[in-house]
């Protein structure tokens, strides 16, 4: 069996490439660390929430149709991916934190806040809940539909 010769240029090569990747995790690791200690980031993650929030009610279809749950999906992907794409979101985070870290750095890290702040509005901790006690006992459904057998049996991989 023949041995594999690699080029002493190209682990050096490897060696540079591995302690940049170093150098810039660590860069933005004492960036996140500052700003958790900046007094306005809390605010701002608040205001953010609001912004995240107020993206969400405003996406709700007017008309609710059969289809409503869907469009509001839609809309609410689509005016979040506008707001992310804007860059409001980032130059809040320019004011409030002020810093020498290069711009690519500060703009990925916000980028972590602000995505981990939508996955944290919109996360549901649904374990351990029963369903009573989440719907709404006012609604009345309009009509009771009661099926006979044949219809029934049609259905039956629905009510069980």
């Amino acid at each position: 069996m023949r041995r594999v010769e690699i080029p002493t240029s190209f682990s050096i090569d490897v060696n540079q490439q591995n302690q940049q990747v170093l150098s810039l995790q660590a860069e933005r690791q004492q960036f996140f660390n500052t700003i958790l200690y900046d007094n306005g980031i809390v605010s701002l993650l608040e205001n953010w929430k609001t912004d995240i929030k107020n993206i969400a009610l405003k996406s709700i279809p007017k008309k609710k149709g059969s289809l409503w749950m869907t469009k509001w999906i839609s809309h609410l992907e689509t005016s979040l991916n506008n707001y992310l794409c804007s860059g409001i979101w980032f130059k809040q985070f320019q004011e409030v934190i002020i810093s020498q870290t290069p711009l690519i750095t500060q703009r990925l890290v916000a980028y972590f806040l602000i995505r981990k702040m939508i996955d944290e509005t919109f996360k549901g901790n649904f374990e351990n809940e029963i369903i009573q006690e989440k719907a709404n006992p006012t609604l009345i459904p309009k009509d009771i539909i009661t099926l006979d057998h044949a219809e029934a049996f049609k259905f039956s991989y629905i009510i069980g």
